[in-house]
């Protein structure tokens, strides 16, 4: 994977920034999960959409959810979109996991996790 992005960027894998700048990037192109959960997904959403989904979310299909991998026993806030797709903030309102607009809202990595509690 590495070795893939360094040949494509044309960085010097020999040098410890070259190794970096391509795992980084590596990274980004495969996508980072957490606990089977997108903490990176390959091709993120972009802003415009992500603050869309925080600015009007699904009232049916947001809400208080069960935190999980560092957020275990406290509570997160899920937004949905109208489009179905999804933003996680943790605790501090903080994006924590975006849906995967890449493969179908079907696919368990897009699974809606369990709400708890509607929004207030």
């Amino acid at each position: 994977m590495m070795e893939a992005a360094g040949s494509r960027l044309g960085l010097n894998l020999a040098t410890v920034e070259g190794r970096l700048a391509a795992t980084a990037y590596a990274l980004v192109q495969e996508g980072i999960m957490s606990g089977g959960y997108p903490v990176l997904p390959k091709h993120p959403d972009t802003p415009e959409e992500i603050d869309g989904i925080i600015a009007r979310p699904n009232p049916e299909l947001s809400g208080v959810i069960r935190g999980f991998g560092p957020y275990k026993g406290q509570e997160m806030t899920l937004l949905t979109g109208q489009d179905g797709h999804w933003v996680i903030l943790n605790p501090d309102d903080d994006i924590i996991a975006v849906s995967n607009r890449n493969i179908p809202l079907r696919d368990r990595q897009n699974d809606l996790q369990e709400i708890i509690r509607p929004l207030e």
